[in-house]
């Protein structure tokens, strides 16, 4: 079962949202939501998607169980995504930063120095770009972007790019991204990268532990870190709701992690990053587990990466 980065809705499903936003009949978007997270998680075929993480996450739970906390996980992940729109739509008043969150940004990301910003597919990064802004610096984010994707960011809705800095990273050009990401970093600029999947067969990994079993994580950011000689910070962010005031999104974990230099010669080093990036995501995802959006199933050997 591999990951895809491909939409499950159609670009006509997306529209249908996104016009519903541009009229301000948020109620009626979150109703017809609640609709298609409903029917999805009927699904067996979406359910498995999500059937690793829960079996690790609620061994005991089976069943009806299992389903709620299934249907649980998919509703904040759609509510994620409904509000990623909103905020590229209505614009940023309709999202709110808890104030510690960006304090806890400028004290962990060091001015006028490039930065590595790792995170997962855990909370609000679908939003929690939001609260980098606040740095005013130059923001790359480094994806595998599917040509048939219809999703979009929210700095990419209302043909509003030029107002964001924010610009995007194809992981598929292998090669010219790892240039476009040292050269980036050597400007001063942030980079945003996932520490949680594997991108390509060839990408340097390390076996960790993760929910009590193992699993395969990415050493690449640790390797440009200590290549480029910038100092990486771990971030998670999570999306509350405000009944009738949109999103509030916090950093509930911000942190830098040292990387030692010419780690690429240290597999110890690297496997000890990536150890320590995956305890992290597994504290965040015990505090808040209907906020773990990794569809695929990272624990089996016969399926390390998330490639499509």
């Amino acid at each position: 079962m591999n990951w895809s980065s491909k939409s499950l809705g159609s670009r006509l499903q997306h529209e249908i949202f996104y016009l519903l936003v541009r009229f301000r009949l948020l109620w009626v978007a979150r109703g017809l939501l609640a609709c298609v997270v409903l029917y999805y998680t009927i699904r067996p075929d979406v359910r498995r998607r999500i059937e690793p993480y829960l079996s690790h996450r609620f061994p005991e739970d089976t069943g009806l169980k299992r389903w709620r906390h299934c249907l649980r996980l998919y509703w904040n992940f759609a509510q994620g995504l409904l509000d990623r729109a909103i905020l590229g739509i209505l614009g940023p008043e309709s999202c709110t930063v808890v104030p510690i969150t960006q304090e806890r940004f400028r004290s962990a990301v060091p001015p006028e120095q490039g930065c590595i910003i790792l995170t997962g597919h855990v909370g609000a990064w679908q939003i929690g770009l939001c609260g980098l802004e606040a740095l005013q610096r130059p923001i790359n984010i480094v994806q595998w972007i599917d040509p048939q994707d219809t999703d979009k960011h929210y700095f990419q809705q209302n043909n509003e790019q030029g107002k964001h800095r924010i610009s995007l990273i194809n992981a598929r050009d292998d090669a010219d991204a790892a240039l476009k990401i040292v050269t980036a970093l050597c400007h001063g600029e942030l980079v945003c990268l996932t520490g949680d999947r594997v991108t390509f067969p060839e990408e340097p990994a390390a076996d960790v532990t993760f929910m009590g079993g193992t699993v395969h994580l990415p050493t690449t950011p640790y390797l440009l870190a200590s290549l480029a000689q910038v100092p990486l910070v771990m971030a998670f962010t999570i999306r509350h709701t405000q009944p009738g005031k949109g999103a509030l999104v916090e950093g509930v974990l911000v942190e830098r992690m040292p990387v030692p230099p010419h780690i690429r010669h240290n597999q110890a080093a690297m496997r000890q990053c990536a150890q320590k990036f995956a305890r992290r995501m597994e504290q965040v995802t015990e505090r808040y587990p209907y906020h773990f959006f990794n569809f695929f199933d990272m624990w089996s050997q016969n399926d390390r990466t998330g490639m499509p």
